[in-house]
């Protein structure tokens, strides 16, 4: 499992399931939450950001997963 979908991760042998953020809006909400730190004194808070799985080779189904064939 990889995180911010890179480049050569569908390109790899198995081809490499991904976590994608957008990175534009991770920086947008970082830096906004910095700017109202800096001018405000408000804390700076766990944000949650949407997110897709990006499923390739390196993923198998659990509910038909036997270990043992």
């Amino acid at each position: 499992m990889g995180f911010d979908d890179i480049y050569i991760s569908k390109y790899l042998n198995p081809k490499l399931t991904a976590v994608r953020q957008d990175a534009y809006e991770m920086g947008r909400q970082a830096a906004g939450m910095l700017i109202r730190y800096i001018d405000q004194g408000m804390p700076l808070t766990d944000r949650i950001l949407p997110y897709e799985i990006m499923e390739r080779g390196t993923l198998y189904n659990m509910k038909t997963f036997n270990q043992f064939t």
